[in-house]
């Protein structure tokens, strides 16, 4: 009897383990993106999005950054689960922080993303302005006629 109740706990155990990986899957799959790409995505597949909680206040909510988001589990006046709500807690700091202005250490994973993204992003104008300098000044290769086309 006693090694029947042992193997009936495990077997009990293994399937709350297995619900709980279930439910885990479905937790952060937004975490990272701005609120109005997790907007987007959640509208797409036919869910709801809710903000749960927000830290900050520096940016538009449109451009906060979710940093986690869960299915809602609560139930509906009826007693059900209607499905398809997804709970979204959001930063609303800048990337990095700054003299009066709260966001991120410049330190951190999340600082030092911010400010690689954004050495990238001027690079990427610094290279546009050097482009349209050259366009403008006529010293740009201009494309030679290829006889017979």
């Amino acid at each position: 009897m006693k090694r029947s109740a042992i193997g009936m706990g495990a077997v009990v155990a293994a399937g709350f383990a297995l619900a709980l990986a279930g439910v885990a899957h479905a937790d952060n799959e937004y975490a990272g993106q701005t609120y109005a790409e997790a907007q987007q995505a959640i509208q797409q597949t036919g869910g709801t999005d809710t903000i749960a909680t927000v830290v900050g206040d520096q940016l538009p909510t449109t451009q906060c950054q979710v940093t986690g988001s869960r299915n809602a589990s609560f139930l509906d006046a009826s007693g059900t689960n209607p499905g398809g709500r997804v709970l979204l807690d959001l930063n609303c700091n800048e990337g990095v922080a700054s003299p009066g202005n709260p966001g991120n250490s410049a330190a951190s994973p999340q600082g030092q993303q911010t400010l690689q993204d954004q050495q990238a992003q001027q690079q990427a104008q610094q290279q546009q302005n050097v482009g349209d300098e050259l366009l403008q000044s006529g010293d740009a290769a201009q494309p030679v006629p290829i006889p017979g086309r």
